[in-house]
């Protein structure tokens, strides 16, 4: 048999035989098929999604209204170009033996205060710790540690001071005890931590080596509440911050949304917070299309032995010049939140 000439003029490739053609014909049609299957099950995932994150979100906000005004929220978007939550992680445990302080309710300061900015233009999101030694003049309370302060006046009295404090306003404040902080946690699916050192105490039976690994809510509480080594607070609070900031990330992206419904229902079910609709619909509008840059900042100021114990004082210069960088329009400071002779120079 001869071997196959193409026609003058042709410059292509010879023509397939019959069988090869079918056959190619099949394969395209599978891979429409596959590709069409995958879309429905895309779509009918997203639309699970859109759902749970809907029934979140209203959680968070009763009453007949709640259906209106998270829509309006949705479709406006954020109002500002910033907004501010504090978290407050109180060292209340619920668990704890019947008969004990904690199980009287009588625990509760906040070993942990971090202000969370999120700026929709810059895509960035500042968690600016307040140390919990900080020492104000909280009102009729006198000089007191800024942890005290929900203790005293509630969550709500610890907002108001923080914004006082910084001059920034706050549309809410979540808290996480230790059993709202595990669950947090696990809510999406655990964390990657790095430690540059080992971690070790037989009292929260913790053995965490040095370098990068995952955490689940368990580690992650172990991990927060160690400071028995050189780093003591300072360490707890960075590490705080980590784990914060890990959980963050996992929920501000297209790939994670997915994990926000989860942990919306948790923070409602396991937490206290003064959050509306409104503003979670803020924050997933402005922040939950991109993948956000975190700072970490903490507020300027250092440890001092004064009034017969340990306080943190802070630097007014410096935190001048950093509530400048982070919210340019801020108030001044309260300066009735000032005991005489505390200020760092």
């Amino acid at each position: 048999m001869s071997a196959y000439r193409p026609p003058t003029g042709f410059s292509g490739s010879p023509p397939l035989p019959p069988q090869t053609a079918k056959r190619r014909h099949s394969v395209w049609r599978v891979i429409l098929a596959l590709i069409i299957f995958l879309l429905v099950i895309g779509f009918g995932y997203f639309g699970y999604l859109v759902a749970r994150l809907w029934q979140a979100v209203q959680a968070f906000t009763p009453g007949p209204d709640r259906l209106a005004s998270t829509t309006a929220a949705l479709v406006s978007g954020p109002s500002t170009q910033r907004q501010a939550i504090l978290l407050l992680g109180t060292d209340y445990d619920p668990r704890a033996k019947p008969g004990s302080d904690y199980a009287k309710g009588l625990g509760g300061r906040t070993d942990v205060m971090m202000l969370a900015i999120f700026d929709d233009v810059t895509h960035r999101v500042t968690l600016l710790t307040l140390p919990r030694d900080t020492a104000l003049a909280m009102d009729r309370y006198g000089r007191q540690k800024i942890n005290a302060a929900a203790v005293l006046g509630g969550p709500t009295y610890a907002q108001q001071i923080v914004e006082r404090l910084t001059g920034i306003p706050i549309l809410g404040y979540v808290t996480f005890n230790f059993l709202s902080f595990q669950k947090a946690v696990d809510a999406v699916g655990g964390v990657d931590i790095t430690l540059d050192h080992p971690i070790v105490d037989a009292g929260l039976h913790a053995n965490f080596p040095a370098g990068r690994q995952h955490v689940d809510g368990a580690d992650a509480l172990k991990l927060v509440r160690f400071r028995h080594d050189a780093q003591g607070d300072e360490g707890r609070t960075a590490r705080q911050r980590q784990i914060v900031e890990a959980v963050l990330t996992k929920v501000m992206t297209p790939s994670g949304i997915g994990l926000l419904p989860g942990l919306l229902e948790t923070v409602s079910t396991t937490s206290s917070n003064n959050l509306t609709a409104e503003i979670l619909a803020q924050l997933v509008h402005a922040n939950g299309l991109h993948k956000p840059r975190f700072v970490q900042e903490l507020l300027p100021g250092e440890n001092r032995y004064v009034w017969g114990g340990w306080y943190y004082l802070i630097d007014l210069s410096k935190t001048r010049n950093l509530f400048d960088r982070l919210w340019p329009d801020h108030a001044p400071i309260d300066r009735r939140l000032l005991p005489d002779g505390y200020t760092v120079s």
